[in-house]
């Protein structure tokens, strides 16, 4: 199944958050690729509410607007954050963007997903155009603890991790219509198994000192996470 018309509109659907800032080295600015934005409608765009950690006059949503792999800046009119979720709403005049349908109903696990968007791509001078898109299946549907986000929102475990410039992303599964959002990319889950049976103490004497050192093993497992579309609720009237 073609992603959004194949590589060239994915610049028409997502878009990469730039964020200003001043080089003194070479006396001009230059941007940073910090996230990834999706169209929710004209001028109104979505992305996690992390990577907007400044005023909006720094941030721009960028498009592919000619051939290369250069990118072209639309300002950040203004934006509405929903921190206990970790979503953003971006105002926005980037023109003749795409929209993809939501999907509100919970993914079983194992169901394929795919996400696109812009992780790594941060250029030292000019605006580079590098998407990337993942693909794997999900893990589990759970609720973020506390600990995580705040609102405690329904959420995926997904099998490929996001690396950083993937927040905001959108989480796409084929559906016989065609791509939907299922979820917002926001952040990573680490899973840490201690193992009981492989703890090993030390103990060194040094003249009347004596030191104990306990070394034990753990395992770890990384999952990306994605915000469910259910979980955030109300916003979904924008579509």
């Amino acid at each position: 199944m073609p992603l959004a018309g194949g590589t060239a509109s994915i610049f028409k659907s997502v878009c990469p958050v730039a964020r200003k800032r001043e080089r003194a080295s070479v006396g001009k600015s230059a941007h940073d690729i910090c996230g990834t934005a999706f169209a929710l409608a004209p001028r109104l765009f979505m992305t996690a509410a992390h990577v907007l950690n400044g005023p909006a006059e720094e941030f721009s949503l960028c498009t592919k607007i000619r051939e290369g792999p250069g990118l072209t800046a639309w300002p950040v009119i203004d934006f509405e954050l929903f921190s206990d979720i970790d979503v953003a709403l971006v105002e926005c005049d980037l023109p003749h963007v795409d929209m993809f349908s939501w999907h509100t109903q919970e993914l079983d696990m194992l169901t394929d997903v795919i996400a696109m968007g812009y992780p790594f791509a941060i250029d030292e001078a000019d605006l580079f155009g590098r998407a990337r898109a993942l693909k794997g299946y999900v893990v589990c549907a759970d609720t973020a603890g506390a600990s995580e986000i705040s609102g405690k929102p329904r959420i995926y475990e997904l099998t490929f991790q996001s690396p950083r410039g993937l927040s905001g992303a959108p989480l796409l599964v084929p559906t016989a219509q065609g791509l939907r959002v299922a979820g917002v990319m926001i952040k990573n889950r680490s899973t840490t198994l201690r193992l009981p049976t492989m703890v090993e103490t030390r103990t060194e004497q040094r003249g009347r000192e004596t030191t104990q050192t306990t070394v034990e093993i753990q395992e770890v497992i990384h999952f990306g996470v994605a915000v469910q579309v259910g979980s955030i609720g109300s916003l979904q009237l924008v579509r």
